[in-house]
């Protein structure tokens, strides 16, 4: 066994048992039997070059940390990050959708560097002593008034906040995860970046909320270096009065503030002479684009409706997102992921990068997921249009 093959082997088994998988569970994964992928980890058989292209992906690793490179530094830092924050009882699923969205933050900052990109450092609210529960709403709702100024949106409803995120420098990056273990994520490295992760299994409306609610962290909480959020247990309300601690809380209320500004949630309320039924709750929600999990908790902290209404109007829900799809034809659905399972700007940042001979031709089509021939036919057609012109 040579020894390149040899070291492929051992990468193998060693990234299979930092992930606490089994062999059957990739094997299935990949498409193979286990029988042979033991012998790939036993270094009796050499994976093709397709298939060794499937399990980086698989595993959110470049191939040529197969052949013995090490993760970046930029990995290692965002990664133990992040490690602190993760639960014990995180399944490996997660562990491996954690390690995608690492591999993005790795990448696009590298790139973004390469390419020379500053951004303008984003505000920074704290508050000296621990906030009672009412001077806590009352930040919240200043500090979200304040952000709200700043980026010159008054008091109309955010339309893509993914958008207005990325438009400050924050990488957003939505992957699907497993609904009941973790939502959202928040990493923060004064030289490599802000990134947030939003689980792209939830509805659009959460998605909008989860954005939200890791900008929040990012704003007041970014020192730490990062947060792992269920949004599922802090929009409970049982939970929301009881256990969920004042980080959370004020990333909640931020996010509710933010998306659904005061002036203009009263105005609608008006608009229905103050009568929220079915009706006035679809309507609004499809202004603001948020789940009615975050408008029911806007709602009650607004002072229109009592803990015991909005247990009720949970019950209600569904009849809720019936009367939504016969009105407008849908309801709340999920917003799919990133095409190609890759996010739009670092695709963009990647080709940039080529164009400009900053990374080779075999890492361009790493990035964009296509072979090297591939890349020469983009190139070949950019060239024509370039002509044309």
């Amino acid at each position: 066994m040579s020894a390149k093959v040899s070291l492929l082997a051992r990468r193998l088994t060693q990234i299979r048992k930092e992930m606490g998988l089994s062999q059957e569970e990739v094997a299935q994964a990949l498409g193979i039997t286990r029988e042979y992928l033991s012998m790939l980890e036993s270094g009796k058989r050499k994976p093709t070059m397709s298939l060794l292209q499937k399990i980086a992906e698989f595993y959110a690793r470049p191939v040529r940390w197969f052949y013995g490179a090490e993760e970046s530094e930029g990995r290692k830092i965002l990664k133990s990050l992040l490690q602190s924050k993760i639960p014990t009882s995180l399944s490996s699923e997660s562990h491996l959708v954690l390690e995608r969205f690492l591999q993005w933050c790795d990448e696009l900052s590298t790139l973004e560097r390469l390419l020379g990109i500053t951004l303008s450092p984003l505000p920074r609210y704290d508050w000296d002593t621990e906030p009672t529960l009412d001077i806590l709403k009352q930040f919240a709702e200043e500090i979200a008034t304040a952000e709200r100024a700043r980026l010159h949106l008054g008091d109309q409803p955010v339309r893509d906040i993914f958008a207005l995120l990325e438009g400050q420098g924050v990488k957003v990056f939505r992957l699907e995860a497993p609904e009941d273990e973790i939502d959202g994520a928040m990493v923060y490295d004064t030289v490599l970046g802000a990134f947030l992760f939003v689980n792209a299994k939830h509805s659009l409306g959460k998605q909008n909320f989860i954005a939200a609610h890791q900008y929040a962290h990012l704003l007041k909480d970014r020192d730490e270096g990062a947060t792992l959020c269920r949004l599922g247990d802090l929009l409970d309300g049982e939970r929301e009065r009881e256990e969920v601690s004042r980080k959370e809380r004020f990333a909640n209320l931020f996010a509710a503030a933010f998306l659904m500004p005061k002036a203009t949630v009263q105005s609608i309320v008006e608009l229905f002479e103050g009568d929220l039924s079915e009706g006035a709750l679809v309507y609004l929600r499809r202004q603001f684009g948020v789940n009615y999990e975050a408008l029911f908790l806007r709602l009650k902290e607004l002072g229109y409706w009592t803990a015991e209404e909005v247990a009720m109007w949970k019950e209600r829900r569904r009849r809720l997102m019936s009367l939504e799809r016969t009105v407008y034809g849908s309801a709340d659905e999920p917003l799919p992921p990133d095409s190609k399972g890759i996010p739009i700007l670092l695709l963009l940042r990647g080709w940039e990068a080529y164009r400009k001979g900053l990374i080779s031709r075999n890492r361009v089509a790493e990035l964009l997921k296509m072979t090297t021939m591939d890349v020469d036919d983009l190139v070949a057609e950019g060239g024509k249009i370039a002509s044309v012109r």
